[in-house]
């Protein structure tokens, strides 16, 4: 039996993954394919294993799928910078970055990147947030050797932005 594991940032815990990712297995082999609709459907049924993991009521589950829009249109608004080495097309960058704005109480926003470059605490932000990507790309694409040359500039990169 193969072990599943929630990763990072997941909303359940190792055990569910497990309950999780063994239906989804099953789902796959029984039809060839997993799908979003064809796991929607599946989990249709209260007594899904997956049931649990969607929202099932309609006025709830169309709120959270407006926010999912907003979050979507806003990351998807670009800005074009100056390159360093004078492209004068510049580069697309997103324009605005979600970052925490206040510690006391977790309050989260979404800053220009104006904001982001003058705050040295939302452009650390930004960083560690960047670093645990590159660090969960490569955890994802590890099995990969012919990509041994990226992973090695990255971990340069780690070791020096850490110092």
């Amino acid at each position: 039996m193969t072990d599943y594991y929630a990763a990072n940032g997941a909303q359940f815990s190792k055990e569910k993954a497990q309950v999780y990712g063994a239906f989804l297995s099953v789902l796959h082999r029984d039809n060839a394919r997993l799908t979003p609709p064809l796991v929607v459907e599946k989990a249709k049924d209260e007594d899904s294993p997956i049931h649990e993991c969607f929202e099932w009521e309609d006025g709830k589950a169309a709120y959270s799928y407006r926010l999912w829009q907003a979050r979507n249109l806003i990351n998807h608004i670009t800005i074009r910078i100056e390159t360093e080495d004078g492209n004068e097309e510049g580069a697309e960058v997103r324009a605005f970055h979600h970052i925490t704005i206040s510690m006391e109480d977790s309050a989260k926003s979404y800053v220009p990147l104006s904001m982001v470059i003058e705050s040295e605490d939302y452009t650390n932000q930004i960083i560690q947030r960047a670093l645990r990507e590159v660090q969960n790309w490569r955890m994802k694409y590890n099995q990969y050797k012919q990509l041994k040359p990226i992973y090695d500039a990255i971990e340069k990169v780690v070791k020096k932005l850490e110092k």
